[in-house]
């Protein structure tokens, strides 16, 4: 979606917010930016003229989104692993190498599996959940990685923030 508004007549630059609630677009003038909130409402997002910088946020351009993506599920994959870690008794070492390849999967099902304004909501739960179960099968067998599959399917369900603690 950001190159959609990014390739619009006046659009100077389009960023997201870390938790991609929120886009900064700038634009050349007052007609671009009626032109680009008409076109975020024609795409089912609310938007509004503000200047507010929102400072306090981290922003991320279209080409900086994939590392936002990579960030996310590492994040999402060190609180699930760790927590499933501990409940099957699993060594630290393991976790951590089991860590590193969820977050590989989660990150390829985040990029691969485009999601846009008219998805339903949880689009990818069920898609990385069976990323994560694909991905881990080896490593934990078809049971366990099953369970780690829907585990990941209910923290992305539960919609945490990305921060973690």
């Amino acid at each position: 979606m950001l190159a959609q508004i990014e390739q619009q007549v006046g659009v100077e630059s389009v960023e997201v917010d870390r938790r991609g609630e929120f886009l900064r677009v700038d634009a050349g003038g007052p007609e671009n930016v009626a032109a680009v909130i008409a076109q975020l409402y024609e795409l089912g997002f609310a938007a509004e003229r503000t200047t507010d910088s929102g400072a306090e946020r981290q922003w991320y351009r279209r080409d900086d989104v994939g590392e936002l993506s990579r960030e996310e599920a590492a994040v999402i994959a060190r609180r699930v692993v760790l927590a499933f870690a501990r409940a099957h008794d699993l060594p630290a070492d393991r976790a951590d190498t089991l860590a590193d390849l969820v977050a590989i999967a989660l990150h390829r099902c985040f990029v691969t599996n485009a999601v846009n304004a008219s998805s339903p909501l949880g689009t990818l739960h069920g898609e990385c959940g069976r990323a994560v179960k694909e991905a881990t099968r080896a490593q934990l067998g078809a049971a366990r990685a099953s369970e780690l599959g829907k585990a990941i399917e209910a923290d992305l369900a539960a919609g945490r923030s990305s921060k973690p603690g």
